[in-house]
């Protein structure tokens, strides 16, 4: 027995050995050879169509433009002297040569200083600047969100930019995914022959189906010359997305794209592997709710959230506009549930809007917009900002108002009647402060000295037309909440006293 087992031995060594070099002597055939190209050709499609499919997930997301704005904001409070915080009260010309002392020249300085550390600035002093400031940034986000100055054209002209870098990415993206689509799918049959190489097939002498010289003598079809990407579409023709490469998942279509029709999503008769697959918009009855919905949806997840009154508002506004017969109705229910659980990204949405609801519908779903981020309370930036790229994006020449005040229902006619909110906002009142004959004309005069069109005439002609038409509206909600309290705006000069021993303050001292 033990004269067996090294016997055994050398006999299991030598068949290892007449195996490693029969694997050895396979993988130097030309059909390994071929099979080994093939799956790292297939390797690196499916590596780049991964990454592709990551940056287009990337250029999908709607950045958040806050950090963004208060950049912007900053450089422009960086703009305002310190000599500005004069005008309001408690704060004289020695506080801002203190002020000026210590270094803090700007207001924006002295927003990030301590200026409790600013010699002969005491506690009632400091109260008075912190006043002040929040008034002076309150005054200048007012400017800043209504575009009345040079850092907002500037964050406006950053932000468009910055979205068609987005949009150029995406465009690259999807084109990359497209083409590796198209290689995967022009390796499908290379790879299924490949499946077919072996080892054992090889130590058996079996010729996988389709294994020809030929075959093997050429490149991986994915290593041929690929087809470029389809050319950008003119302005005029920019409606039809075109898919290129067979289209076997619909879940990888992008965001927003309409469902194909039955049968073409697949290839077919019409469509076979490797040809390109058109895909039109979805003008349905059905398929514009579901734009329209995403729409509203959007809008509504703007503030990050999607609230009960916002989601009931898109309902009511399908059910009275676009669910035209009552099977539609019926359906309006599941759809705005199905289209929340896969909510899309507010530029797919317009994108999905543009490509399905005519141009002349644009301005009534821009108010369906703003119904929308009203519907919960009071806007905030985001919603702001959001309801600000959905007028960019429709061509709607209607700038919202910003974030810290409520939005006013603006009046029809330019000179019909104002309403008392449309008036303490014109004067920049806040809701809660008393009114009085004394309050209305220091807010006019504060506003008429703000908006006065030479100000502004630095800046261009469309700033001073902007700045005229603030003043003018401030002097109307003056005039019209003084009616009430039947004063004029401008109060009236007291008559000269007739006698020079005239003072009423000590008649009434002593009484006579």
């Amino acid at each position: 027995m033990t004269d067996v087992a090294p016997v055994l031995a050398v006999l299991l060594a030598a068949a290892l050995l007449v195996l490693g070099l029969l694997y050895l002597r396979y993988r130097f055939t030309p059909a390994a050879r071929w099979k080994a190209r093939v799956r790292s050709a297939l390797a690196e499609q499916e590596a780049r169509r991964r990454r592709a499919r990551r940056q287009l997930a990337e250029a999908g997301h709607d950045p958040d433009d806050h950090e963004l704005r208060r950049e912007f904001l900053d450089r422009q409070l960086q703009g305002v002297a310190v000599e500005e915080l004069a005008k309001y009260p408690g704060i004289g010309p020695v506080t801002v040569s203190r002020l000026r002392e210590a270094g803090l020249a700007t207001v924006a300085a002295c927003g990030r200083a301590r200026l409790s550390a600013v010699p002969g600035i005491g506690r009632v002093r400091e109260a008075d600047l912190k006043d002040a400031l929040k008034k002076i940034r309150r005054e200048a986000e007012s400017r800043f969100d209504a575009g009345a100055s040079p850092q907002a054209a500037a964050f406006a002209a950053e932000r468009k930019r910055r979205q068609a870098d987005r949009d150029r990415r995406r465009q690259q993206a999807e084109a990359e995914v497209r083409q590796a689509e198209a290689a995967l799918a022009a390796l499908g049959d290379q790879a299924r022959i490949a499946r077919g190489v072996t080892f054992f097939g090889h130590l058996a002498r079996r010729q996988p189906p389709g294994l020809t010289p030929e075959v093997m003598s050429g490149p991986p079809a994915a290593m041929l010359e690929p087809r470029p990407a389809p050319a950008e579409p003119e302005a005029s023709a920019r409606a039809e997305p075109v898919l290129v490469g067979p289209v076997s998942n619909l879940s990888e279509l992008p965001r927003g794209s309409p469902a194909p029709p039955a049968g073409a999503a697949l290839a077919d008769a019409s469509h076979p592997a490797g040809s390109p697959l058109v895909l039109p918009p979805d003008t349905s009855p059905l398929g514009r709710l579901r734009a329209v919905a995403g729409l509203g949806l959007a809008v509504a997840k703007a503030d990050g959230r999607i609230a009960v009154a916002e989601r009931k508002q898109v309902r009511v506004f399908l059910e009275r506009r676009y669910a035209t017969d009552p099977e539609l109705a019926r359906k309006v229910e599941s759809l705005v549930a199905e289209v929340e659980s896969d909510l899309p990204t507010l530029g797919d949405a317009l994108w999905a809007v543009k490509r399905t609801i005519a141009a002349e519908a644009w301005p009534e779903l821009y108010q369906f917009a703003v119904s929308v981020a009203d519907a919960a309370g009071e806007r905030n930036t985001r919603e702001v900002e959001c309801l600000a790229r959905v007028a960019e994006e429709l061509g709607i020449g209607i700038k919202p108002p910003p974030a810290h005040v409520p939005a006013p229902v603006v009046a029809t006619e330019p000179d019909g009647p104002l309403t008392e909110p449309e008036c303490r906002l014109a004067l920049e009142i806040a809701p809660e402060t008393p009114l009085s004959v004394d309050l209305v004309r220091r807010q006019h005069r504060l506003l008429s000295d703000r908006f006065a069109p030479e100000k502004f005439a630095s800046h261009g002609p469309e700033f001073v037309k902007m700045a005229a038409e603030k003043r003018d509206k401030a002097e109307r909600a003056a005039r019209h909440l003084l009616g009430g309290y039947n004063e004029p705006l401008e109060a009236p000069a007291a008559p000269p006293p007739t006698d020079l021993r005239h003072n009423p303050d000590l008649d009434d001292v002593f009484g006579a």
